[in-house]
């Protein structure tokens, strides 16, 4: 936990924040999870409201739109390690998991650094693993918290995560690993100024050295442990330090000194109303008097004790206290009141070693479904990706189809101009050949009128010269046998034109030409024809 100022200074920024924009919003959201992580250790029924408050908030269209993902991950962060801390474990590990799945996506997606949260993530999961008595996946998310903070160079989450191996060090049995561990972080705690880990760490040292029945150093780190939390204040380490202090006299003999620290965490534990370290207190504190042979006194103790205990139905110290209260009227020679609680003491013990396998199943469930379902999110990214790839090559088809199409368009367009300029040409040539038709009807009716050939070249010769616009014409006719021509008739020539001689065999190129089709003959460009006879150039026509 930070400075007590800290607090105060987020207390105040949150009362001063207000409006109503979706950015008035985010940052009230922040200024909550902020003050909820801080309050985490010191008060952990306003953290969880400030937390599930920010939830709230950021589970709204706050953020263009979409859920404040940011807001989501740090609050599930906060409600997750307070679960931790208060045992509920298959919870807790629900909303870490999620946390982590929410900042692992914020990271990938390139979002303001998140490290911080994530590894208080590690922290909380390692810790309820470490509950679960499941050490290598503990050890593991320590590394990982450890990996992370130190990239980052963030000198408290490392002595943090630091102290989480210690612990689970010593879960294991390594105590003399765990012990050089938690000086070092002593060490580094005073260096930075961070009174929380230094006082975990003298705490964590009493009770490693009391475990080895090494008890002045395991005094020294107490005496130093409970210095820190009563400057600081940390209200609920006090308790711890001044039982592991209450704990440490006794063993050294001094029961007056002992006791009196016992009782002073019991008083400790009242004022703050934690009643989880008031059985607790008390349940030593019955020992403690049955050892020293006050058997009145410790009977009072430890039935207090069981009251509490099952008001907060906490079985765990329901189960201890049987058990002492048991062992105390043995003493006594009460004996059918000792196998009643002895009794009660194993039906507890049953029933708590039940609850902790089936926590322990739900915490796996919780880890199971989580993983699936994050495989399944990954298979559908991956589908998704697929899917996305498959769209686009089908564009890239369309487009380029779509690109033919217009291609193809505009082909047709051109062919369909071309189509209409030739429909025109063949109109003009239809119309001029219509003429032309209607002309030589024209002649042919003229010449089926006359009586005698020259009077007909009479009324032909001038329509033609007006039908093709001529100067002059000459008509000249082959005979039957066709070898030769004969003058018929002229009109406009000129009198130093010289008349065609006749012809008494033709020349075979012209013979050759008169053979074609009859378009040579409607022609009025002689001059263009080289198998025409001299005869016909010379002429000029």
């Amino acid at each position: 936990m930070a400075p007590t100022t800290t607090i105060y200074e987020l207390e105040r920024a949150l009362a001063e924040a207000g409006g109503i924009t979706d950015a008035d919003l985010i940052r009230q959201i922040d200024l909550l999870n902020a003050l909820a992580w801080e309050l985490s250790d010191s008060d952990a029924g306003r953290a969880l409201a400030f937390a599930e408050t920010a939830y709230a908030l950021a589970d709204t269209e706050v953020d263009h739109g979409e859920p404040y993902r940011r807001g989501l991950a740090y609050s599930l962060r906060t409600q997750g390690y307070l679960d931790m801390r208060s045992g509920a474990y298959p919870h807790g590990m629900e909303r870490l998991l999620h946390a982590q799945t929410l900042f692992e996506a914020l990271r990938a997606d390139g979002a303001p650094p998140i490290e911080d949260g994530l590894g208080d993530v590690f922290d909380g999961i390692a810790g309820i693993y470490a509950q679960m008595g499941d050490y290598p996946e503990a050890l593991d998310y320590s590394y990982k918290m450890l990996a992370l903070a130190e990239a980052r160079g963030d000198l408290r989450r490392i002595v943090n995560a630091r102290n989480n191996l210690a612990v689970i060090f010593s879960y294991t049995g390594e105590l003399e690993r765990a012990i050089e561990i938690q000086h070092q972080n002593a060490r580094d705690a005073v260096a930075i100024g961070y009174q929380r880990i230094e006082a975990i760490a003298y705490l964590n040292l009493s009770n490693h050295y009391l475990q080895l029945e090494r008890l002045t150093p395991a005094l020294a780190a107490a005496e130093q442990g409970l210095a820190v939390v009563r400057a600081v204040p940390f209200a609920i380490f006090e308790i711890y330090a001044l039982d592991r202090l209450g704990r440490i006299r006794l063993k050294l003999g001094d029961s007056v000194g002992g006791l009196g620290y016992l009782e002073q965490a019991l008083d400790a534990a009242r004022r703050l109303g934690s009643r989880h370290n008031e059985t607790i207190c008390l349940t030593y504190l019955g020992r403690a008097y049955s050892e020293l042979g006050q058997l009145d006194q410790a009977r009072t103790f430890l039935e207090q004790s069981i009251a509490v205990a099952e008001s907060i139905q906490s079985k765990p110290e329901l189960l201890s206290a049987h058990l002492a209260l048991s062992e105390l009227f043995e003493r006594q020679g009460e004996l059918v009141l000792a196998l009643a609680h002895v009794k009660q003491h194993h039906a507890l013990k049953e029933l708590v070693a039940g609850e902790k396998a089936d926590q322990r199943l739900k915490v796996l469930q919780v880890i199971h479904e989580t993983e699936t379902s994050r495989r399944e999110a990954e298979t559908l990214r991956l589908r998704a990706d697929e899917l996305q790839h498959a769209v686009d090559a089908r564009t890239a088809e369309l487009r380029e189809a779509v690109d033919l199409l217009r291609l193809q368009v505009r082909e047709r367009e051109r062919a369909e101009a071309a189509i209409q300029n030739l429909v025109v040409t063949l109109e003009q040539r239809l119309a001029t050949r219509t003429t032309e038709v209607a002309t030589f009807f024209d002649l042919t009716l003229l010449a089926g009128q006359a009586t005698r050939l020259a009077d007909t070249f009479v009324q032909v010769l001038p329509r033609i010269i007006e039908v093709t616009r001529s100067d002059a014409i000459s008509i000249h006719l082959l005979d039957e046998s066709r070898t030769e021509l004969h003058l018929v008739g002229q009109l406009n020539l000129g009198a130093g034109a010289a008349a065609v001689e006749p012809l008494k065999k033709l020349p075979k190129a012209f013979r050759s030409w008169l053979a074609q089709p009859a378009d040579p003959l409607l022609s009025t460009d002689l001059a263009m024809y080289t198998t025409l006879p001299v005869a016909f150039h010379a002429l000029g026509l």
